[in-house]
């Protein structure tokens, strides 16, 4: 399955075959422990997840069917923009209070066919706090619509290191 000169997954005619999503959450869960020493004996720890895990849980996406998800802050309608440009879905957590340039403003209308007409956010789920989005409850979801997150500052600004590690 794996071909080291070239890309991480080679997708079989039909797609990969799906696997359960709790699957997924004790590979994540047991590679997020995982912890190593930084170098030079400075005092933080990084979180390794091994390729192998990460391409088990990519292997359960469906690559036709990928959106593009982030954090609900300034640079995400810059993520969603590209994302739709490159014909991805998107999907933006945002917290309460926060989410009407989202939710509203900013919703992705379609056409018939599936092209964005207008907008750039196909979807905002609310949390009530940012830190939210690396709860297992978060994380399944973003697993069960073949979701890949894209960090920006406010990921690391609003939730705790220890949690994204």
């Amino acid at each position: 399955m794996l071909d080291e000169t070239g890309p991480a997954i080679k997708t079989l005619p039909g797609g990969p075959a799906r696997k359960p999503v709790q699957a997924h959450c004790e590979v994540l869960s047991t590679a997020a422990k995982n912890y190593r020493r930084a170098p030079h004996g400075l005092e933080t720890r990084v979180a390794m997840i091994e390729r192998e895990d990460i391409v088990q849980v990519l292997e359960g996406y469906d690559p036709s069917k990928i959106r593009i998800a982030t954090i609900g802050s300034h640079s995400a309608l810059d993520v969603c923009d590209g994302a739709i440009e490159e014909g991805f879905r998107t999907l933006v957590f945002c917290e309460k209070g926060r989410e009407a340039p989202y939710a509203r403003y900013f919703r992705a209308v379609r056409d018939k066919d599936g092209g964005a007409v207008r907008g750039t956010v196909d979807e905002a789920i609310v949390l009530g706090k940012f830190e939210e989005v690396v709860s297992p409850k978060f994380q399944e979801h973003l697993r069960s619509v073949s979701g890949v997150f894209i960090p920006n500052r406010s990921f690391t600004s609003y939730v705790d290191l220890d949690a994204i590690e």
